[in-house]
């Protein structure tokens, strides 16, 4: 999504991340207030367990058609937090000034970000087409990151790689029900959407999550500063 800002143009970038976080284990609650100090704003506690901290721009003058746009409103940048076992994953947008992207993408690669090939719920395009009749697209992708980074002047290199696969789950059934919600999908269908996974390949001994498991992965960087 773009607004255009006088000269500049406003870029609503959104992002979904897996990582570790210092202080959370699988046997404890995680600490957001560590959190709250790295970001340096507070947040608050959702529900779900989800931790959830607000970033407005509020130093943005922003008008659409002569209308003001408050922050509060379409600029308000978050991260929301929920913790995965020992990992956490944060979900959320970040409002940026075009010129502002450079600096942020390479704070966020030399962080140790990693971009998945494609999306990674990409992969239930084959059950959407099955049980809902729905053709969806697979981008945006890597390389249409590599493209924009391109664009902006930005010499990025990269490799790919894939991760390993993995038993993300207890059974094929316990990964039916994620699923099944993942694809909207009523109760009494989670017996169906188990058999599509099973004609999909998932393996009975190893259920691996359709979105992380075994996905390729490409990491970015580039020489000098952004």
């Amino acid at each position: 999504m773009r607004f255009r800002l006088a000269s500049d143009v406003l870029v609503i970038l959104g992002f979904t991340l897996f990582g570790a976080l210092a202080g959370v284990t699988e046997a404890a609650d995680p600490d957001w207030k560590a959190v709250e100090q790295a970001v340096g704003k507070t947040g608050q506690l959702q529900a779900g367990d989800v931790f959830r901290i607000g970033m407005p721009r509020t130093d943005l003058n922003v008008t659409v058609k002569g209308v003001p746009v408050r922050a509060g409103f379409a600029l308000g940048s978050y991260a929301a937090f929920k913790q995965v076992g020992s990992d956490v994953m944060v979900m959320g947008d970040l409002v940026l000034l075009d010129q502002e992207v450079p600096a942020v993408m390479s704070g966020l690669f030399s962080g140790g970000l990693e971009v998945t090939a494609v999306h990674p719920l990409a992969a239930l395009n084959p059950l959407w087409l099955r049980f809902h009749g729905i053709t969806r697209p697979e981008s945006p992708t890597a390389a249409d990151l590599l493209a924009i980074l391109s664009a902006m002047g930005l010499r990025a290199r990269h490799t790919r790689w894939n991760r390993p696969a993995e038993r993300d789950y207890a059974s094929v059934g316990e990964l039916g029900e994620v699923t099944r919600r993942r694809l909207c999908l009523p109760p009494e269908r989670a017996s169906d959407v188990e058999a599509a996974l099973l004609d999909l390949g998932t393996q009975p001994g190893c259920p691996g999550d359709l979105g992380s498991s075994g996905r390729e992965v490409v990491t970015m960087w580039w020489e000098g500063s952004a």
